[in-house]
């Protein structure tokens, strides 16, 4: 009981994986007779490669290539450098026939030379007015990031300098190194002083002079100038009942001139003086007793008269008062010269 085949209504177009047609004639209702199927929907859109025509989409994962013919994107001979105005590679790499691979073009030829930057190697031509920054890959001048006078450097050297030879010395900036000032200079010696001998009150004292950079040298003598003396000075005070000391020295060495005793009786304890009753009493309405002596003439012997005589007076004899004469004839105060009275 056989029969006459039915004839498919189309023309087989077999799959290339599966051998079933493929033609679009083929409405599915037909397919056990002519073994087809739908067909596969790539799972993205196809991107043409300029040179084979084939999908260079970057979804094209290799396993669909067959379906929609896609291949391996072909690599770039470089990395891509994009151009700020067209988004094009601008590498020196694209040599121009990899273009479409890339979307490269010929590098826009800048309309000055470039002068690179010692920080970054961007031009800082003058020419480079901005606006073609990016074409010539230029900036602005890389201002400083200081103020160099905030960082003045002391006077140096600029290379060794002798003692007493001509050089340069330069104040620079210490952030940038930048020269700031200069000055032509004659090195001087540095001496420094080195006591050989001392100078005492009897003999001269030496003192060397080194200079601390070459080391040249001299030396010079200190003449000793004697002993000074000193006023005098309470050494021992005194009190109402014990002598006190005194001495004259030298104010430089203490070289001792001389030395005495004296007694606390005088004024500046006492005060003034007054008579209660029978008795000759100081400040504090105590006893006071006297003790002097009286000079000679003061027109014959006046010279003996002194400070020295006095304070012996006062110191060795215990007296607390002094008298002194005066007489009214025999060239005294009275008959005398002028020139006698104002001596005495």
């Amino acid at each position: 009981q056989g029969h006459e085949p039915v004839k498919p209504s189309h023309e087989h177009e077999k799959c290339s994986e599966c051998g079933k047609c493929t033609s679009e004639d083929c409405d599915g209702e037909e397919q056990d007779k002519c073994q087809g199927h739908e067909p596969v929907k790539p799972s993205h859109e196809h991107e043409k490669c300029s040179e084979c025509g084939k999908c260079i989409s970057e979804e094209c994962d290799g396993e669909e290539q067959d379906k929609c013919q896609g291949h391996e994107p072909v690599k770039p001979s470089h990395e891509h450098e994009k151009c700020s105005e067209c988004g094009k590679c601008i590498s020196e790499d694209c040599d121009g026939e990899e273009k479409d691979k890339c979307q490269g073009h010929e590098p826009v030829k800048p309309s000055h030379e470039h002068e690179k930057c010692s920080e970054c190697g961007k031009c800082i031509s003058e020419d480079c007015d901005g606006e073609e920054k990016d074409k010539c890959q230029g900036h602005e001048p890389v201002k400083p990031s200081h103020d160099c006078s905030n960082y003045k450097s002391d006077w140096q050297d600029v290379g060794l300098i002798d003692c007493g030879e001509q050089g340069i010395q330069q104040i620079i900036c210490t952030e940038c190194q930048k020269v700031l000032e200069e000055r032509t200079i004659i090195r001087n010696h540095n001496y420094k002083s080195t006591v050989v001998t001392k100078k005492t009150c009897t003999s001269n004292g030496v003192t060397k002079y080194t200079c601390s950079k070459c080391n040249d040298s001299y030396t010079e003598i200190d003449y000793s100038e004697g002993h000074k003396k000193s006023e005098i000075k309470i050494v021992e005070p005194a009190t109402e009942t014990t002598l006190g000391i005194k001495r004259i020295e030298c104010e430089h060495c203490g070289y001792v001139y001389e030395e005495f005793n004296y007694v606390d009786n005088a004024y500046d304890r006492n005060g003034k003086l007054s008579v209660k009753g029978r008795d000759l009493v100081n400040q504090y309405g105590e006893k006071f007793q006297l003790y002097g002596l009286s000079t000679h003439g003061l027109q014959w012997f006046s010279k003996v008269v002194n400070f020295d005589t006095i304070c012996e007076i006062q110191e060795n004899f215990g007296n607390n008062i002094i008298r002194f004469a005066l007489y009214t004839d025999e060239n005294g105060y009275c008959d005398g010269s002028e020139s006698k009275k104002k001596q005495m």
